[in-house]
């Protein structure tokens, strides 16, 4: 993933002259700008062939924050306003919620009504189903060709802030073996990047084993420490067939924008595609190490038939058979 510094004015395109310079047959010579004024930054569309689009919306003019997701032609950018660089994210402290008071709900996969077109079509207020099921189209159609799994989960938690109450969100990916956490990506988006986000080992063990998303609305405001507590947690599985190998963890301290049910189902499936995603993103990364592990081999195996024919030397092949 590579690292954009950004001045007064950046432009964005195929042509030479444009800053950041992307070869891609969609992507206009001088295709989008992105100005600073007093703090402020603006991108502004010069009518590239194809548009571009800020948290999968296309946009003509828009003053973009940090966590927006730019895409520009099948190259997407995120932005941050901070210092810090985005692959250095907020920290994730595991830490056990202690209230008894919380109201808890579950969902298990196979209870997903996306799942189920009978449950769909029961469902009440159109118009929300309508937005949830765009936004699962968006999401996929943002995160689908993408390579590289740190700017697949980073590009993810950008459009889930854009339709979940959410002030703060993590990507957990687990080794499936010992179930520790084995890499994270997650943001504070009302603190920044400094203020950890807590991750209770109970809910996470919960999801992961049982394989179940979780809702829960505390009962309290504040912790023993005095630091408030998550209001209300959001957290679904990500896995493919029976293998669980991560969560999608969201919360709020805001009581006034709890999660409901709906969010619920809604951030189970986003996991679910997620989860997709990730899986072919580790699964090109492997094969793309592979490809130049083979074509090593053969280069050294090459060079070895050079020198040993400038010296004369014959070469043998090892064989198994006697």
């Amino acid at each position: 993933m590579s690292v954009f510094r950004l001045g007064a004015r950046v432009s964005i395109g195929s042509g030479e002259e444009s800053d950041i310079r992307i070869e891609d047959k969609g992507v206009a010579a001088q295709h989008c700008t992105i100005d600073c004024t007093d703090g402020r930054y603006m991108l502004s569309d010069l009518d590239g062939r194809d548009g571009t689009f800020i948290n999968g919306i296309p946009v003509k003019q828009r003053e973009i924050a940090s966590g927006d997701e730019i895409a520009v032609g099948n190259s997407a950018f995120l932005f941050s306003a901070e210092k810090q660089h985005p692959g250095e994210g907020s920290e994730v402290r595991l830490k056990e919620r202690n209230d008894a008071a919380a109201q808890v709900q579950q969902v298990r996969y196979e209870e997903l009504p996306f799942l189920r077109p009978e449950s769909l079509a029961a469902l009440p207020a159109p118009e929300r189903m309508a937005r949830n099921l765009s936004v699962l189209l968006r999401i996929s159609t943002g995160i689908g060709g993408m390579r590289d799994v740190e700017l697949l989960e980073w590009t993810l938690l950008g459009m889930v802030f854009d339709v979940i109450p959410a002030e703060r969100g993590a990507i957990l990916l687990l080794d499936e073996e010992t179930r520790e956490v084995q890499s994270h990506t997650a943001w504070d988006r009302v603190q920044g990047p400094d203020h950890a986000v807590q991750v209770s080992p109970g809910i996470l063990k919960r999801v992961t084993e049982e394989r179940i998303s979780i809702l829960e609305n505390a009962g309290s405001a504040e912790g023993g420490t005095g630091e408030l507590e998550a209001q209300s947690i959001v957290c679904a599985p990500l896995g493919v067939g029976e293998r669980v190998f991560g969560v999608l963890y969201l919360d709020t301290t805001n009581s006034a924008t709890r999660f409901r049910e709906e969010d619920l189902e809604l951030v189970s499936a986003i996991a679910s595609l997620t989860a997709i995603g990730i899986e072919n993103a580790r699964q090109f990364e492997r094969l793309t190490l592979e490809n130049q592990q083979l074509r090593a081999e053969v280069s050294l195996t090459h060079g070895r038939k050079e020198r040993a024919n400038e010296r004369g030397v014959p070469v043998h092949r090892a064989s198994g058979t006697q």
